[in-house]
C-alpha cells in the first residue's frame, strides 16, 4: 500500500492497524520537496522504498546516500 495524500499520515491509524493486521506492507515514498508523505514505519518484515528523483538535483544525491547508510545498518 501506498499512501500519496497527507490526510493519510495525519490521521492513518485505524488505517496502520487494519495494515498491520492483514500484514500488508506499506511503500515507504521519498519524493524530493514532499516530506509530508515520507513515513518510516515498518509493519512486515520487507521494505519497499519508492525514490522519486528530482532531475539528479544535488538533494536527490544527498537523500540516496542517507537511504544506503540506513539500508546498510
Amino acid at each position: 500500500m501506498e499512501f500519496r495524500h497527507r490526510e493519510w499520515f495525519s490521521n492513518s491509524l485505524a488505517a496502520w492497524e487494519t495494515l498491520i493486521e492483514y500484514q500488508v506492507s506499506t511503500v515507504i515514498t521519498d519524493v524530493a520537496g514532499r516530506r509530508d508523505v515520507l513515513h518510516k514505519r515498518l509493519i512486515t518484515p520487507y521494505v519497499i522504498i519508492r525514490f522519486v528523483g528530482n532531475q539528479l538535483h544535488p538533494t536527490d544525491i544527498q537523500r540516496l546516500h542517507a537511504w544506503a547508510e540506513r539500508l546498510a545498518y
